[in-house]
């Protein structure tokens, strides 16, 4: 959470200052004057990959602490690749952005189902083994 609410956020928020009190200086166009047609979309996309970055960053760190609490080193190698999703990033500008989203909340929905069959799976055998 930090990692969105302050590495993201904050520079955002200075990006967002700088298009509206000074858009004579930068070249592009500002984003806060897109028409409603426009600007929703880009609202609708930014939305849906935050809550897939939640869905595969939540994944991750509750296999790492299912993992310490059962003692269960496999679980540490299945949350292994999912603290890299952020390498798929710069891949965005390949696949085009519908597209992009589309495969990243597709792997976030993996991560959830994995986590909740492997989750109940090694629950259930650990509350058997006290």
């Amino acid at each position: 959470m930090w990692e969105n609410g302050v590495l993201i956020s904050i520079p955002t928020l200075f990006i967002y200052i700088a298009y509206y009190f000074f858009p004579l200086v930068l070249s592009t166009p500002s984003q806060l004057e897109y028409p409603v047609t426009q600007a929703l979309p880009l609202i609708g996309l930014s939305i849906l990959e935050r809550f897939s970055s939640l869905l595969i960053h939540s994944s991750w760190g509750y296999l790492s602490v299912l993992s310490v609490i059962t003692g269960r080193k496999r679980l540490i190698l299945v949350a292994f690749p999912m603290g890299f999703v952020d390498f798929l990033v710069p891949f965005e500008k390949y696949l085009g952005i519908l597209t992009f989203e589309f495969i990243f909340f597709s792997i976030g929905l993996i991560c959830l189902a994995m986590v909740r069959s492997l989750g109940k799976y090694y629950r259930s055998t650990s509350s058997k083994d006290t």
